[in-house]
Parts: C-alpha cells; sequence; structure tokens
C-alpha cells in the first residue's frame, strides 16, 4: 500500500527520526557504559589475579620441590640404581619403595598420591597395590613428548579411574649416580586445591592456569551452584583464546562459542605461571542491560506520546499547501482570475505568491497562445501556396528543355535538364538525408552547368565503391565545396585544366566505424592560415555546421592544404616530380546503411 498523505508521511518521518534518536542513545550508551564496567571489572579483577598467580605459583613451587626432594632419595636412587639380583631381591626392594612412597604422601598433606614408573623390575614378580608402574603406562600420553626434553613436565588435570578423582601431577625423572635415567617419579595433587577461590566470590567465571608453554594445566568454574569442576576447551582449539598466550596484565573482550567473554590475563609469575579468567559477558552487563530496559519503556512511552503533538504541528504546517491546491484545481478548471492570500510563514509566503503569478502569467501566455495560434494557421495557408512555386519551377524548365531540343539548342537544353535535376535533387521533398548516389548525381548536374558555362576544361573523376552508394548522407554536402573550388580556387591565368577528385570510403578504426569523403583540386589552395572563420561566405561552414548539427560533434569538416601542410598524401592529382598544389576537404559522416537506419535518424530530427 503506498502512503501518499503528506500529513502522514511527515507524521511517519517525525516518529521514525525519533525513533532512530533514540535507538542511537540507547546503543551508544549502552556501548560507553558497557566500556566503562569492562574497564573498572577489568582493573580489579586483574589485581587480584595478579595475586592469587603469585600464590599458586608457590603452592606449585613446593609440589615441584617436594618432588625433587623424592627424586633425589638415596633410597629411591639406590633402589633403582641396580637391576635386582633375584626375585626375593626384586619383591623387597619394591616393598622398600611402597612403604617410603606412603610414607611420603603421608608427610605431605597436599599430596594425594606417588607414582614410580620404572622398567627395572619388569622381569620379576609384582607385588600389588605398590604404587610401582612400568614406563610403558605413561609412555603414550601427550605429555611424555616433553618430558623427553627435560627433566620434569606438569601434567594437565586429569582422572585418576581407581579412585574417580582429578589430579594434577608433576613428573620428574630419577638418575642413577651415573647420570642414567632409571625411572620416574608422579606426584599427584587434588585439583580442587591448586585454585582455590580465595576471594569467596560467587559471580560465574572460569579459572585457567597456563605453564611457560600456554598449556591449561587446570580449569575451575566458580559460581555454579554446585561448584562443581569442568573440563574446558584446550587453548590450541580456540582461535580466540590460542593469541592470548603471549599477552600478560591484560585483558580483553572474545568471542569463543557464540558466546562472549571478558578474558584477563595475569602477568607471569617467577616460574612463569599465569592465571586466565573468563568471566561472562551477559553476567557483566546484567545490571547494565536492566537500566537499558528502563531506559528503552520511558522512550516507547514519550515516542507514544510525540505522536498526537505530530499531527497538530503537521497539520498546522499543511493547512497553507491545502489551500494553494485548491487554488491550482480552480486553475486546472479553466480559472485563471484565482488568486491566494499570503501566508506568515516565508516559504508558504513565496509559494503563494508564486502560485499568483503563475495564474496571471498563463492568463497572459493563454491570450498569446489563442494570438500565436491564429498566426499559425495563416502561415499554414501561405506555406500550402508556396508549394505550388517549386511544381510550377519544375513544369516550366521541363517545358524550357523541350522547346530548346525542338529549336536544335542542345546545350540549353542540357543546361535546362541539369537545373532541373539540380533543383529536384536540392528538395528532395523536404528530407534533410539522401542516398549517396543522390548526392553524387546533383553533384555532376552542377559540373555539367560549369562545364557548359565555363571556358576552362574541368576533368572531375570519382572513386566511391558500389557497395556505399545505398547509405544515406545529409544532402547538399559535396556542391558548395566544388562551387568553393571553381569559385576561389583557380585564378585567371592559372591551371589550365581544373582538376576535381571525390573519393569516399568506409574507416574502421578503435572499434568505430564512419565515411570518410575526401574532395581535392589541383587549385592554389588555402593561403596562410586559415579556418572556418577566415571564409566570408557561408557555403563551407554552414555544410559543417549541419554536420554537426544532424549528426553530432564527432562528425563534421576538417580543411588541408595540400602543398602547405601536406596533410593528404595519397593525392590522385598530379603525377612525376610536379609539385602538387590545391586543397582537400575531408568530412567525416556516420555510417547510415539502410532505411531501418535512416528512419531512426528521421525520428531524431523529427
Amino acid at each position: 500500500m503506498k502512503i501518499r498523505s503528506l500529513s502522514l508521511i511527515m507524521v511517519l518521518c517525525f516518529v521514525g527520526v525519533n525513533a532512530l534518536f533514540l535507538t542511537a542513545v540507547s546503543v551508544f550508551s549502552y556501548r560507553i557504559y558497557s566500556q566503562i564496567t569492562y574497564e573498572e571489572v577489568s582493573d580489579g579483577r586483574l589485581a587480584l589475579l595478579n595475586e592469587t598467580v603469585n600464590q599458586v605459583s608457590t603452592y606449585m613451587k613446593g609440589i615441584s620441590d617436594y618432588t625433587l626432594y623424592t627424586v633425589s632419595n638415596e633410597l629411591v636412587i639406590s633402589s633403582l640404581s641396580e637391576q635386582p639380583a633375584s626375585s626375593f631381591d626384586a619383591v623387597n626392594k619394591q616393598r622398600v619403595l611402597a612403604a617410603f612412597l606412603n610414607q611420603a604422601s603421608a608427610v605431605n598433606k597436599d599430596t594425594y598420591s606417588l607414582e614410580i614408573f620404572t622398567d627395572r623390575f619388569e622381569a620379576f614378580p609384582k607385588s600389588p597395590d605398590t604404587g610401582i608402574f612400568p614406563i610403558q603406562a605413561i609412555r603414550d600420553q601427550d605429555w611424555f613428548a616433553l618430558l623427553e626434553q627435560s627433566d620434569g613436565v606438569w601434567v594437565p588435570k586429569h582422572h585418576i579411574v581407581k579412585d574417580q578423582i582429578e589430579v594434577v601431577s608433576y613428573v620428574h625423572r630419577i638418575h642413577n649416580p651415573k647420570g642414567q635415567t632409571t625411572g620416574f617419579v608422579k606426584i599427584n595433587v587434588p585439583a580442587d586445591k591448586v585454585l582455590v577461590n580465595k576471594n569467596r566470590s560467587n559471580s560465574p567465571h572460569q579459572l585457567l592456569l597456563l605453564d611457560a608453554d600456554g598449556r591449561i594445566i587446570v580449569t575451575r568454574t566458580v559460581g555454579d551452584p554446585t561448584n562443581s569442576w569442568t573440563d574446558f576447551p584446550n587453548i590450541d582449539t580456540l582461535p580466540e583464546l590460542t593469541r592470548h598466550k603471549e599477552q600478560s596484565n591484560y585483558y580483553e573482550v572474545i568471542e569463543q562459542q557464540s558466546s562472549q567473554y571478558l578474558a584477563i590475563i595475569s602477568a607471569p609469575s617467577q616460574e612463569q605461571w599465569k592465571l586466565m579468567q573468563l568471566v561472562p559477558v551477559d553476567v557483566l552487563l546484567s545490571k547494565t542491560k536492566r537500566v537499558g530496559y528502563y531506559v528503552t519503556i520511558v522512550g516507547l512511552v514519550g515516542l507514544l506520546l510525540s505522536v498526537p503533538l505530530a499531527f497538530w504541528i503537521v497539520r498546522l504546517m499543511v493547512m497553507p499547501i491545502s489551500k494553494i491546491i485548491a487554488g491550482m484545481r480552480m486553475v486546472e478548471k479553466g480559472n485563471f482570475d484565482v488568486r491566494v492570500k499570503e501566508f506568515s510563514i516565508d516559504e508558504y509566503a513565496i509559494l503563494s505568491s508564486s502560485f499568483n503569478k503563475m495564474a496571471f502569467r498563463l492568463n497572459e501566455l493563454l491570450q498569446n497562445l489563442t494570438m500565436e495560434h491564429r498566426k499559425k494557421r495563416e502561415a499554414e495557408l501561405q506555406l500550402l501556396q508556396s508549394q505550388i512555386k517549386p511544381h510550377f519551377l519544375y513544369n516550366t524548365l521541363d517545358m524550357i528543355y523541350w522547346r530548346a531540343l525542338d529549336y536544335k539548342a542542345d546545350d540549353i537544353g542540357l543546361m535546362i535538364n541539369q537545373l532541373g535535376k539540380l533543383f529536384r535533387i536540392g528538395l528532395s521533398g523536404g528530407h534533410l538525408y539522401i542516398q549517396l548516389r543522390d548526392e553524387l548525381e546533383h553533384v555532376k548536374c552542377y559540373m555539367r552547368i560549369q562545364k557548359a558555362r565555363l571556358q576552362k576544361s574541368i576533368q572531375y573523376t570519382e572513386d566511391v565503391p558500389t557497395s556505399l552508394m545505398g547509405h544515406y548522407v545529409p544532402k547538399i554536402i559535396l556542391q558548395p565545396f566544388i562551387e568553393n573550388s571553381i569559385t576561389h580556387g583557380f585564378t585567371k591565368n592559372g591551371a589550365s585544366q581544373i582538376e576535381i577528385f571525390i573519393a569516399i570510403q568506409l574507416v574502421s578504426k578503435d572499434h568505430y566505424e564512419y565515411l570518410e569523403v575526401t574532395i581535392q583540386d589541383n587549385g592554389r589552395g588555402y593561403q596562410g592560415n586559415y579556418d572556418f572563420t577566415s571564409f566570408t561566405g557561408i557555403g563551407i561552414r554552414n555544410v559543417h555546421e549541419r554536420i554537426q548539427i544532424y549528426c553530432g560533434d564527432e562528425y563534421g569538416v576538417t580543411l588541408s592544404d595540400v602543398s602547405g601542410n601536406g596533410n593528404s598524401s595519397d593525392s590522385s592529382i598530379g603525377s612525376g616530380d610536379e609539385a602538387v598544389s590545391g586543397a582537400v576537404a575531408k568530412i567525416r559522416l556516420p555510417v547510415i546503411p539502410n532505411e531501418s537506419a535512416f528512419a531512426l535518424i528521421l525520428e531524431g530530427h523529427a
């Protein structure tokens, strides 16, 4: 449905602009307040996170130091340095190591269990529940490749299947006195003791502990009612988080799994531990959204209240236009004496004044139009009467031609006949364009008349392909150049024979085709600098102007002096070593090959 009422359109525009303004203010305010919230929350949380990472680093260092104490214990080293001498010796050493591991776990309250991985007892019977396992049990783990490059490595949070508990582990090599690796000690720490919510904050967030290589060692979700541990996607699988590995003392809003989080990364501790905290943006901005809802409701109420006010204002603005429209309808019915009073508002005063002037002017123009219509009728009658004259002229010339033949005056008959053809082609029923063969015939008629009246010998030649004869060209564009050549190009004591040459060809250049007409004589040429303003006559200038009016500015006439400028290098006049002189005119015309193209041209000039 189309809305055509100006009043309704103005009201809708008013309400629409207010709605857009309200939306823009709400969005802008929300973003500004969100940014302020991010900065304030991030600064406070970052300070707390830097303090927490130092505590966690101290805790982790205690675990790794205790592991070093274990691998450097003389009992562990001696038990694994040599292969057992017998099965009894192997069982005895396993019992001794198991007792040491139980004692070490009991001494350190943060330790859940200790395990030894070695291949020393693979060939002997194994005691059950000793905490001693073959190295093959850990060789297939992802972190084992890192262990081959260092003496110790942290193992990210994982399950101990037997006890169904999640632990974080530190694994360290065991060396014998010769420096050879005899096994590995793995100390397991409950994961819930690594990251403790020391600030007692229950606002939903997630903590990630990253080691020096950016690996997530342990994660903890805070704010869940059960305060349960959950797995978090590996940082290497999240493009949004991967680039944060190298960041420190830094915060930024990121998008992860179609959700937005405020990512806060602490400064690295002395042991290069870092904490990352992810806080859901929805949680941070919950109060901001609540304020936004209130602002939106207030804005909508104001918007609804503005509609009646908009209608009242629009009515005041549209009323003068309605009165002007009523006046225009009176003018439409033919009452040009109607006038509209002027209004106090400048714009409406201009409209009413202009309307009154228009009505007065229309009345005046209607009277003038009536007078011009009367004069036009009289001119049409005169035109009908004048059309008798060309036919009378043709019939008279034809009668003179036959009377001259009766009296054996062939030369007079020839001139009369050519003059009649010249007139018929020149008039051409009022058409602007004629076929090229008719234009050339017009030139030949003119040349025959000139040969009969002049004493000098005139040689006229053409080089025109037969395929171009049916093309249409503007009429009477060649004869003015021939007349100019005969009248001004030869002195009384000049060349004994006048030579005029016309060549027409179809030129293709840069995917563009046009007809090029060359008219050349052997006269004296143009003297000095010359252009169209140099000619006192109107013939050649008229041809150039007509071609541009009919065909366009890219078409027209160019003039050159053969002997002076050398623009026409392939002259057909003169031979041998004699100096070639004369004038050259080149005419560029559009290609109009048939009646269909000719009809389009006629429509353009109708």
